[in-house]
């Protein structure tokens, strides 16, 4: 101890006592963090906070850059920048310690004046205010902090005997790129090396030296390039952390969208197969069963009859079981596969009348060229209509109309059956609903007792946008 006077132990003592306090305060936040962290186990835990608590500093600034809070519950602002959950703040830590290392170097080889070393101490408790607390108001005073700070560094500088503080310097305002948004620091970034230059000029002149351009500059050169590739390195690092994390949190919501969308599709494609299914088996069934009625009128009268009508039953029903495999596999209905709208819903209608006894009746005038998917609606949804007018209406006649009035493709379907006063609206009606539903589709149903039943459809389209 002989070999240090009082004027070198006093500021050393300022020193370290600024950044014992300083210590103390982070490794607490750290284990206090630690502790709450619900995705730790309590082995972790505990090893985290052994850790913390021997290491010191630097296992409170491992552990945060380590444990960093879920990027899922960042809140971004306008510059993009993270303001709570955020990585920035081991980033934040690391600096801190960085600037207490370059003030201790600096401190060698001075006379460590005691105005130097409170200068440069206080640094440390206003960075940490204005991290900790300023930035959750952002008064005034978050934005005047900045600059009590790089005027105590150049304070601290002035005072000493060296020159060469820049670094401490550079460290303080990578701090504030570290919290403050772009806006800001567009405004703040010019500041401190033009404090820096004057407090160097300041010094050589204080120091009896006469100011030349040979001396001036070297100088400010220095001073810029220094400055200017610090400054550059932390702004472009910090805005590559930030974009990186914010591709993460937006690779997040991609994954759970692209997961609520394929929840989606499934119920979707669950419900377009039912609904294949359900228009397929309901005109194929209704078909074999009115083939089967007359079989088992005439199976004592005419046994050849009779075994006709099974057999066409047979037929119908094979040609059911062929259209709900195609159902399934997504694929158009035969009859359309290679003809017009028009030409399959005559195939329909035609084959309707040989195996039911009813009578069909269409006036459809629809361009030959049809988008497929409505294609297959149109087919499907005038199927429906067809096997509900002969399974629940009992009808005998049946009126199928499509063309075009005012712009909007008009579906007109009406028989002669039983009716009904009222009537509650089956899987077969909703299915058609659900069906021309990306159509945004108007559906009118109209029935009365022993009046028949008539669906009116109105889809909004002009003839030119079928195609």
């Amino acid at each position: 101890m002989s070999d240090y006077s009082q004027e070198q132990i006093i500021p050393l003592i300022i020193i370290s006592t600024f950044f014992i306090v300083f210590h103390f305060y982070i490794q607490i936040a750290a284990v206090t963090d630690c502790v709450q962290n619900s995705k730790l186990t309590k082995n972790k835990k505990i090893w985290w906070i052994i850790f913390i608590l021997l290491s010191n500093f630097v296992g409170a600034c491992v552990y945060s850059i380590v444990n960093r809070k879920d990027q899922s519950s960042d809140v971004w602002d306008d510059d993009g920048r993270i303001i709570k959950g955020t990585p920035l703040n081991g980033i934040f830590l690391c600096l801190m310690f960085g600037y207490e290392i370059m003030t201790l170097v600096s401190l060698v080889g001075n006379t460590y004046p005691v105005m130097m070393a409170i200068c440069l101490g206080l640094v440390v408790p206003a960075i940490w205010f204005r991290h900790i607390y300023l930035s959750r108001n952002k008064t005034i005073w978050y934005y005047i902090f900045p600059f009590i700070e790089i005027g105590l560094v150049l304070a601290g500088e002035y005072y000493g005997m060296l020159s060469d503080y820049r670094f401490s310097a550079v460290i303080v305002v990578a701090t504030v790129i570290n919290d403050y948004d772009s806006k800001f620091l567009k405004k703040y970034l010019f500041v401190p090396i033009i404090l820096l230059i004057v407090t160097e000029i300041m010094k050589i002149s204080n120091m009896g030296i006469v100011l030349s351009q040979d001396i001036l500059a070297p100088l400010i050169l220095k001073n810029l390039t220094v400055y200017a590739l610090v400054i550059i390195v932390a702004y472009v690092a910090k805005k590559q952390l930030l974009l990186n994390n914010k591709l993460k949190k937006v690779m997040v919501e991609l994954k759970e969208t692209s997961q609520k969308l394929e929840e989606a599709s499934i119920v979707e494609e669950r419900s377009r197969i039912a609904r294949e299914i359900h228009d397929t088996l309901g005109h194929t069934l209704t078909g074999a069963i009115v083939q089967l009625e007359a079989a088992k009128k005439l199976i004592d009268v005419d046994k050849d009859k009779a075994k006709e009508f099974i057999e066409k039953s047979q037929e119908i029903t094979r040609e059911g079981f062929t259209e709900v495999k195609r159902a399934i596999k997504a694929l158009k209905p035969i009859s359309i596969e290679e003809n017009t709208l028009k030409e399959g819903l005559e195939t329909l209608m035609n084959n309707t009348m040989a195996h039911c006894d009813c009578v069909i009746e269409n006036n459809i005038d629809l361009p030959d060229s049809i988008e497929d998917q409505l294609k297959t609606d149109i087919y499907r949804v005038v199927q429906e209509l067809i096997t509900n007018s002969l399974r629940h209406g009992n009808a005998e006649k049946i009126n199928v109309i499509i063309d075009f009035q005012n712009e909007s493709l008009r579906v007109l379907v009406s028989d002669n059956g039983i009716g009904c006063s009222s009537f509650k609206e089956g899987y077969g009606l909703s299915g058609i609903k659900e069906r021309l539903k990306k159509y945004d589709a108007k559906i009118d149903y109209q029935s009365r007792r022993n009046k028949g039943f008539t669906c009116l459809i109105y889809l909004t389209f002009k003839k030119k946008e079928l195609q």
